[in-house]
């Protein structure tokens, strides 16, 4: 389950969807302009971090009067570290297992890819084809600093965080965008969102790289029935005053 002890705020139009097992911390979220924010599954989000779609008041060029800086939506893939103080500005993409370092800001356009480590103002890579574990370094002692000092064999732990790009299962933010904005209604959107990334186990399907092609991609559906095998139990209505 999904935890957050900090503030989501959206507006009509928009979509929030936070897969599985990740913890958005205190983070503040505002989703405006009817865009998207999709985060996936296993991310780990720190504290006093603010993620911005918008500007929330607009701006117009003063020669043709044509609004400026518009509202963009922002995708964060699986197992993600935000550190403390991270800023978001936009149509960003974090792909699965990078880091974003401390006081760090998002800035519209970039793609922090898998398996990198990312810092500074505006955000670039420090360093790229690492992992990282969720296992803190509070209460040490010197026996967990040999057992961390190495993990060379506990294959299965390392393999789990380092991801590779698969093109016929990854799923673009673009054609996740161009999907949720053609339709209009929540069922559809939900639908889709259920379908598509809720039912998806496949672990790549958020990996990119530097050198990786996506642009042939297609959106990866292992039951696009999923949604529709559901059973809904009825609404129960309270009965006051017995």
């Amino acid at each position: 389950m999904s935890q957050s002890k900090g503030r989501i705020r959206i507006t009509d139009y928009s979509t929030c969807y936070v897969d599985r097992n990740s913890g958005l911390g205190s983070s503040f979220l505002h989703i405006l302009e009817g865009k998207n924010v999709i985060i996936g599954r296993d991310c780990m989000f720190s504290y006093e971090l603010w993620l911005w779609n918008s500007d929330t008041h607009m701006i117009f060029d003063a020669t043709t009067y044509q609004r400026i800086a518009k509202g963009e939506s922002f995708y964060i893939g699986d197992h993600v570290w935000l550190g403390w103080g991270v800023s978001g500005l936009k149509k960003f993409f974090a792909a699965s297992g990078s880091v974003i370092g401390v006081k760090s800001l998002l800035t519209g356009g970039k793609i922090f890819f898998s398996n990198t480590a990312n810092g500074g103002t505006p955000c670039k890579m420090l360093r790229d084809n690492i992992f990282w574990l969720r296992d803190g370094t509070w209460n040490w002692s010197e026996n967990k600093r040999q057992n961390y000092e190495s993990l060379a064999n506990v294959s299965d732990t390392i393999q789990q965080h380092i991801f590779t790009f698969e093109p016929d299962k990854f799923l673009s933010p673009e054609l996740i965008e161009a999907t949720l904005n053609a339709f209009d209604n929540p069922l559809d959107k939900l639908r889709f969102l259920y379908n598509y990334l809720y039912c998806n186990t496949n672990k790549n399907r958020f990996a990119l790289f530097k050198d990786s092609n996506y642009r042939d991609s297609k959106l990866y559906c292992e039951n696009p029935n999923a949604f529709d095998a559901l059973n809904f139990s009825a609404p129960q209505l309270m009965q006051y005053g017995k």
